[in-house]
């Protein structure tokens, strides 16, 4: 016996253009418009469902607006949508196990080359867990800042999840202290803000730092690539999914063990203008000679365009599904090319340097 489950986007058309509807034992021709109404609408309800799900209505702070932050929002959900259904959702031990899950961190097991595997323990500092009718709330809470939008995960009853996290932005003249010996970062600032003399209006002994003779320095030149364009931290992106993404997947192997591995992916980044993605990384730098400086035009990107309940499929049985789900959403925020980057060489940086950090 073969069972085929009834589709959600109807009506199906054949390659002779004709849509069948099935009566009794019978497959017989739709001729009745309203019938064809009938299948509109439940396409139409269920595109609604996805477009309701991919909303998010946290307020910022008035810091966080006047600043621009930028912020990446990841909607995850079973195919088809509402298909699955956590079935001790509402349950005291369901929801400890979630907590459990966020609070304690995920644990990741790596060979990322001959003679260096590590098993990696990551965590966002979840700290609180708050629940509704429709789904559980984790975030991280500070003592120090409880008012600024920080990351935010929902894992929905029906199985879906949405995460939203700030961007780490910076300048690239003002790069982090693990950034400041960047050879992508320095060809970058050789490109598009390069250094040039300047003569002092006074030669005191302070100029006498300086290597040139006195009354001279270097300095970048000032432009719009210097007062305007900031840089996106790329590998911390990379971390984040990672670190949500296997611990929802390990959530879905404990509590939905019904051989649904296929799930539909959207994101949004918003307030990307004037931003670009940066990796320091040799593959990032031959993209940038070739394809120049992938800066943002829009404010907000939809992966892909939110329209008619559109997606990529995600299959969670691979082993590399979380990889590939990262790679999706940052070539929507713009890669210079789509196989423009090593994202295995980056991770394999990033935790070599979370390893120096945890020294």
């Amino acid at each position: 016996m073969v069972k085929v489950d009834e589709g959600n986007t109807p009506p199906y058309i054949t390659s002779q253009g004709i849509i069948y509807q099935r009566e009794s034992d019978e497959s017989n021709p739709v001729k009745e418009r309203y019938i064809l109404e009938k299948f509109t609408e439940k396409t139409n309800s269920y595109h609604e469902r996805i477009r309701m799900f991919c909303k998010t209505d946290y307020t910022v702070s008035k810091m966080q607006a006047d600043s621009h932050q930028s912020f990446l929002e990841i909607f995850i959900f079973p195919l088809a949508f509402n298909s699955l259904r956590f079935e001790k959702f509402h349950t005291d031990e369901f929801f400890k196990s979630i907590a459990n899950s966020f609070f304690d961190g995920a644990s990741f097991n790596f060979s990322l080359e001959e003679g260096y595997e590590r098993k990696l323990v990551l965590s966002l500092g979840f700290n609180t867990i708050q629940n509704s009718t429709t789904c559980l709330t984790i975030r991280p809470m500070k003592k120090g800042n409880m008012i600024d939008k920080g990351t935010i995960v929902e894992l929905h009853a029906n199985g879906a999840l949405k995460f939203i996290f700030p961007l780490i932005e910076f300048s690239p003249l003002k790069p982090p202290s693990y950034y400041k010996n960047s050879e992508t970062l320095e060809f970058i600032l050789d490109k598009y803000c390069p250094e040039r003399e300047v003569t002092s209006r006074s030669y005191g002994a302070s100029d006498l730092r300086y290597p040139n003779f006195p009354g001279t320095r270097m300095e970048r030149e000032e432009n719009d690539f210097s007062s305007f364009i900031n840089c996106i931290d790329g590998a911390e992106i990379v971390m984040t999914i990672l670190f949500i993404g296997n611990i929802y997947r390990n959530i879905l192997n404990e509590n939905a063990g019904n051989g649904r591995e296929i799930f539909g992916l959207r994101a949004r980044g918003e307030n990307l203008w004037r931003k670009f993605l940066f990796f320091d990384d040799p593959s990032y730098t031959e993209a940038l000679r070739e394809f120049n400086l992938p800066i943002n035009i829009n404010s907000d990107v939809e992966i892909p365009t939110f329209v008619k309940g559109n997606f990529f499929e995600i299959d969670f049985e691979s082993h590399y599904s979380i990889l590939e789900m990262t790679k999706l959403v940052l070539e929507g925020m713009g890669l210079p090319g789509p196989t423009s980057i090593d994202l295995w060489n980056i991770l394999k940086n990033r935790i070599k340097r979370f390893d120096k950090e945890s020294e």
